[in-house]
């Protein structure tokens, strides 16, 4: 295992301790998971092991050679999550890797709804 991979792994506990949520990580190398820690609410369906497969956003990394960030709702569990994948690169340049956070954003996303029918309410009050 490269060097990089072994150093975000091991750097694992510290960063869920600094962000103090609930939140899942994931090290992946091009072909299998190599480490997945899941969350409190927040479920994964890989283990460590199991051949890395590609979603539209680890496509989407390849592509564009940068981190992308999504929020997506997991109907399974009633939560939203949001997720950053950024590309881990070897020496030449090249995609050898993911590194992937995923964090419980449900009652962030239930507080913008929130306040977006109170703006609404509030729109209509004064019409």
């Amino acid at each position: 295992m490269e060097n990089i991979f072994e150093s975000l792994i091991n750097a694992t506990p510290v960063i869920k301790q600094i962000m103090e949520e609930d939140c899942a990580i994931v090290v992946k190398d091009n072909e299998k998971f190599l480490f997945v820690e899941e969350g409190k609410n927040i479920r994964l369906p890989i283990k460590a092991g199991m051949p890395a497969m590609d979603t539209p956003a680890t496509e989407k990394v390849k592509k564009d050679k940068k981190p992308d960030y999504t929020v997506w709702y997991v109907k399974e569990y009633g939560t939203y999550a949001k997720h950053s994948t950024i590309p881990i690169f070897n020496e030449e340049k090249e995609i050898i890797g993911m590194y992937s956070f995923i964090r419980d954003a449900t009652e962030e996303e239930e507080n913008k709804k929130t306040s977006s029918t109170l703006n609404d309410e509030i729109t209509d009050v004064r019409e």
